[in-house]
């Protein structure tokens, strides 16, 4: 944000003079941090500040953003009143007291660790999940050649991110049988809804096809619309054998199984985040398998 030259242009002409923080409060120096350095830091760059302060965050929901650990620390013992400005569509946002998103995100983290213990004692009985020897390999030392040697790696990377590497996880004989399985299922083929700068939401009908197998909840086509909401399908076998394998190479439990059907080349989608997937919780692990033509 701090080199966008229309954000400035954009705040100015409502007289909001915009500054980027981001090398003492941003999400990296934040996190190699301690309070009282943070504190410290708040301290400096609010005394040169007019007031009232608006802290840009990087997600639209403060418990995925480290703007929360930096609003609790301003709550904490600074004498300033903070808000939480949410932004619902285009024309609405929502202002909310800093205390009440607190103690919502806390909730929410005992929800999902609670659930996450019940799937993990379900599946595993011990308790435990077998942890994986593969090599280790630090962010600074990923080259491309190593997704492509055919070997397994636990790479980390930016932001406490851990990726388990399995190339050619499937036999070639149970990856043919597995898209075979594939191309007999039905698809569904959503039409999402995207809000536009005018307001006025614009439709676009999907190419992707998907289907979602669970058991305990619905099927939501787009997380920020509950009218999408449709019935999920009911495990079956394969999948339950498959998500069993992929938990045990994955260190991990999973309640649910997202296919997605590219027909042919053309079919595809643009970068983008979940960070709408509510029911992802706080700190999700997905499991990604890939069969048929390379992507």
């Amino acid at each position: 944000l701090h080199r966008s030259r229309d954000l400035s242009k954009a705040l100015a002409a409502v007289s909001v003079t915009y500054t980027y923080w981001g090398d003492q409060l941003g999400e990296e120096p934040s996190r190699c941090s301690d309070d009282h350095s943070l504190q410290l830091a708040l301290k400096g760059l609010l005394a040169g500040a007019q007031q009232p302060v608006c802290l840009f965050g990087h997600s639209g929901d403060a418990s995925k953003c480290h703007r929360l650990q930096i609003c609790q620390l301003l709550s904490e013992g600074n004498g300033y009143e903070v808000w939480h400005l949410h932004w619902e569509d285009h024309l609405n946002v929502s202002k909310r007291v800093h205390n009440e998103v607190m103690a919502e995100c806390s909730r929410t983290e005992s929800f999902f660790a609670a659930q996450l213990d019940r799937h993990v004692r379900g599946k595993f009985p011990e308790g435990l999940i077998r942890h994986r020897e593969l090599p280790v390999v630090e962010w600074s030392n990923i080259e491309e050649s190593l997704l492509t040697d055919g070997t397994a790696y636990r790479l980390h990377l930016p932001f406490d991110t851990e990726l388990l590497w399995y190339p050619g996880w499937l036999a070639d004989n149970r990856g043919d049988a597995l898209v075979r399985t594939l191309e007999k299922m039905s698809y569904e083929y959503p039409t999402y809804s995207f809000a536009q700068p005018h307001g006025i939401a614009k439709a676009v009908p999907s190419k992707r096809g998907v289907a979602r197998f669970c058991e305990e909840f619905r099927q939501r086509h787009q997380q920020v619309s509950t009218s999408s909401d449709v019935e999920a399908r009911r495990f079956e076998p394969w999948t339950i054998d498959l998500l069993r394998e992929v938990e045990i190479a994955s260190e991990a439990v999973f309640n649910c199984l997202w296919v997605n059907e590219y027909g042919d080349g053309h079919v595809g989608i643009t970068w983008h985040t979940d960070l709408g997937h509510l029911g992802l919780g706080p700190n999700p692990v997905i499991g990604s398998l890939s069969v048929g033509a390379a992507r």
